[in-house]
């Protein structure tokens, strides 16, 4: 693809800025089919230098466009690939509030998910993924409380029980999750990567109400979204029912 104006060294404009329909503005120059390069190339960022063509006020637009953008969408999805839980275990739990143990029943959830994401828009920008996981459920007017533990990049759930990688105690959570209310977010991944990600994670949740009441109706909220020093693309929530 060709704007027709070319700098000093005969290449093409579109080969230097990013071509991302920005409506910017009009900078004065249009290409064949009536776009003004203004509008054309990306203004989230500027090249920094000249490169041969000045608007009416005497700016070159190298100093007024870029070839870096903020990462839009192009696909996203996350799924369990295998899920477990026992229907009641006693077992002696650490409480945030006061970190006594002490027996009583609760459920394990034990298991794996596999989370994915892509997007496009960057030009010459690096970008990074987030993966955060929260636990929900909607059991009635029961509340909760959980522990939960998370080994990134691995599908070895027994790992996660032996509460091996990400943590997160009562404490947590607060003494009790209400129905239809998140759990904080807990952080999985987030690095720099590539524009397509795929990764694995391990999971055990243990939950109980205190006493002798277990828990139903278990949901994982996985949010995930990709973002630069330039801009983000918005968070995609997946909701994955853990309760086999």
């Amino acid at each position: 693809m060709t704007c027709g104006f070319m700098n000093s060294a005969g290449t093409d404009l579109d080969s230097l800025f990013l071509i991302n329909n920005s409506n910017g503005g009009a900078l004065g120059f249009q290409c064949s089919n009536g776009q003004d390069l203004g509008n054309r190339f990306s203004a989230s960022s500027k090249l920094n230098y000249a490169v041969g063509f000045q608007n009416s006020a005497g700016t070159d637009i190298g100093y007024l466009r870029g070839n870096q953008g903020a990462p839009a969408w192009t696909g996203y999805t996350a799924s369990l690939g295998h899920q477990q839980s026992d229907r009641g275990s006693s077992c002696s739990i650490n409480h945030g509030d006061s970190e006594s143990s002490y027996y009583h029943t609760v459920r394990y959830f034990q298991g794996w998910f596999n989370v994915q994401g892509s997007c496009s828009g960057l030009g010459t920008a690096g970008v990074n993924w987030q993966v955060c996981a929260t636990i929900w459920h909607n059991e009635g007017n029961y509340t909760h409380r959980y522990q939960h533990s998370y080994v990134d990049n691995s599908t070895d759930f027994n790992y996660a029980k032996n509460k091996q990688g990400i943590w997160c105690p009562y404490s947590n959570l607060g003494y009790g999750l209400a129905p239809n209310t998140e759990s904080g977010w807990v952080t999985l991944f987030n690095a720099g990567t590539g524009t397509s990600c795929s990764r694995n994670f391990a999971y055990c949740i243990c939950g109980g109400d205190g006493s002798g009441g277990r828990p139903w109706n278990n949901h994982f909220r996985v949010y995930q979204r990709f973002y630069n020093g330039i801009g983000s693309t918005n968070w995609i929530c997946h909701e994955l029912v853990i309760d086999p």
